[in-house]
């Protein structure tokens, strides 16, 4: 490939030219180490309800909202495996920071997953270090 061009050389060691009179699909893959987009409605809803029980003080409603948000983390097709421990640890260190604060107070800053992930999750290389996350841990605590 050159410039988005597919190449072929009819003999081997020869030079490669496009190839043309065949009709072909290219496709592209692209690995990451980092997922570069955290937007995930699924997880941010129980997980604001959670942080929202949390500030009024309910703490078995808030723990029925991160259980939920848990159990979407565990099941998520769109996380990879490591991702998913990272996740789970960043909202409940979120949500631990948020019941530090005087009940029916707001946090200085309403954080989405994107920012919480940014400033409490573990470094992808470690994650990939740790056992996958269990049904145990979500439902256990």
């Amino acid at each position: 490939m050159e410039k988005d061009q597919l190449l072929y050389a009819s003999n081997p060691g020869g030079k490669p030219e496009p190839l043309e009179g065949y009709d072909y699909i290219l496709f592209r893959i692209e690995g990451r180490p980092e997922r570069d987009n955290w937007r995930m409605p699924n997880i941010e809803e129980p997980l604001n309800q959670a942080i929202t029980a949390t500030i009024e003080g309910d703490a078995e409603k808030a723990d029925g909202y991160l259980k939920a948000a848990l159990l979407v983390i565990w099941q998520s097709p769109d996380l990879a495996v490591q991702d998913r421990r990272r996740v789970a640890d960043a909202i409940r260190a979120e949500l631990a920071e948020v019941s530090g604060q005087p009940h029916g107070s707001a946090p200085q800053e309403i954080r989405d997953l994107e920012s919480i992930m940014r400033t409490r999750a573990m470094p992808s290389h470690k994650a990939s270090l740790e056992p996958a996350l269990t049904l145990k841990e979500i439902l256990g605590g």
